[in-house]
């Protein structure tokens, strides 16, 4: 049995459900993420807490909760484009749900294996802005949405402290997460997920 937590990102439609899910697995689920303050490590307590992460407060419970061993079932606050036109990269990256969304889900990737509850399903641009986002890393994303607005690689990879080929090979990763060939899809496909 690993010690990492285990994270899985599910829907607002789907917490109750995984809620359901793990007390019929003798798991001590609860529905927030107050935990005792004796003893810190949770690890052998066998409890998930099951929230809805809406904001940078909750966020840093659940990362503190996922630091002392609790298995998470999050739902974030994000929804697919509500129309066909992809959103402007430069607004998203400015708007402060973006941020730390993505800050987030980076201390996420950090911290343990994050899963989506949905089965297997293509990689194709339908797929949902919450499977986007957690696919990504933080460099994969600044890089496509410093494309989208016109910057180049070179460029990127300075502003980034990486070097080129670094830069080359993280978009290279984020095409095969997107599961596309070119970078102009690429760069679609994160645009409609808000990246």
């Amino acid at each position: 049995m690993s010690n990492r937590p285990t994270i899985a990102l599910v829907t607002s439609a789907d917490v109750r459900a995984r809620f359901d899910a793990a007390r019929r697995a003798g798991r001590r689920a609860q529905t927030s993420l107050d935990l005792p303050r004796e003893p810190w490590d949770l690890h052998g307590e066998r409890i998930v807490c099951v929230a809805e992460i809406d904001g940078p407060n909750t966020a840093r419970q659940a990362v503190e909760a996922l630091l002392r061993g609790v298995d998470l079932i999050a739902a974030l606050p994000l929804a697919g484009p509500t129309t066909s036109a992809p959103p402007d990269p430069a607004a998203a990256l400015s708007d402060p749900t973006v941020s730390w969304v993505a800050d987030f889900l980076d201390d996420l990737h950090r911290l343990g294996a994050v899963s989506e509850s949905a089965p297997e399903e293509p990689r194709d641009a339908a797929r949902s802005v919450a499977g986007l986002l957690v696919e990504l890393s933080g460099d994969q994303r600044q890089i496509l949405a410093g494309l989208a607005t016109g910057e180049s690689l070179p460029d990127l990879a300075g502003r980034l402290h990486l070097s080129l080929r670094t830069c080359e090979r993280r978009l290279s990763a984020a095409k095969r997460l997107l599961g596309v060939a070119t970078t102009a899809e690429a760069i679609i496909a994160a645009s409609r997920a808000g990246v």
